[in-house]
């Protein structure tokens, strides 16, 4: 038999005891469940992340003009006849001259991806500049090997001392070493880490 608030033909299940006549009673609405709190990271600066895209342009350009004129300063080191060609110097010399093009287009490529937000910006920020203090290092230390090569072959230059060496260093890649770090720090700013991805 079936109760009269119950479909015709269907049996009557246990439990059921809603019959027209009798006062329905709603359902509480279900409670939602809280949203889980998300702790949004707290804007950069734009502004600093574009200009310390800049920055590694610039000092990229002048690496790159660096590095050609270590190499046409070789070139021209080995084509006078009267003077000694180190084989050292020209080998290490050479070598910084090729880190110091390899160590622009780092900056580049990095420029180009802390305009684009990506951590990897910063990533070869820190490479380029590792890169260009090598290049440093050897195009310096190519420069002091050169004049020591040239003491032992030409005595009377012995006299000159200490400024004989420092001379042989160029201004150019002391400034080179110099400036690489400015696109290293304004890459490495927390303002500018938070605006990358």
């Amino acid at each position: 038999m079936t109760s009269p608030g119950q479909p015709f033909g269907q049996p009557q299940q246990h439990g059921y005891f809603a019959q027209s006549g009798y006062p329905q009673h709603p359902q509480p609405p279900y409670a939602q469940a809280p949203q889980p709190f998300v702790q949004q990271a707290r804007p950069g600066n734009d502004g600093l992340r574009i200009t310390a895209a800049v920055v590694n342009i610039a000092v990229a350009i002048y690496l790159a003009v660096v590095g050609v004129l270590t190499v046409d300063s070789v070139i021209n080191m080995t084509n006078e006849e009267d003077d000694y060609v180190s084989i050292t110097g020209v080998v290490l010399r050479g070598t910084g001259a090729l880190a110091y093009v390899a160590g622009a287009a780092l900056l580049i490529l990095g420029a180009v991806f802390l305009l684009r937000k990506r951590r990897a910006g910063s990533t070869l920020t820190w490479i380029g500049f590792a890169i260009t203090f090598l290049a440093f290092v050897l195009d310096s230390t190519g420069a002091v090997a050169w004049s020591m090569e040239s003491l032992g072959r030409f005595p009377h230059l012995r006299d000159k001392g200490l400024t004989y060496f420092l001379d042989s260093i160029r201004l150019t890649s002391v400034i080179a070493g110099m400036v690489v770090c400015l696109p290293l720090v304004t890459a490495l700013l927390p303002p500018v880490k938070r605006t990358l991805r």
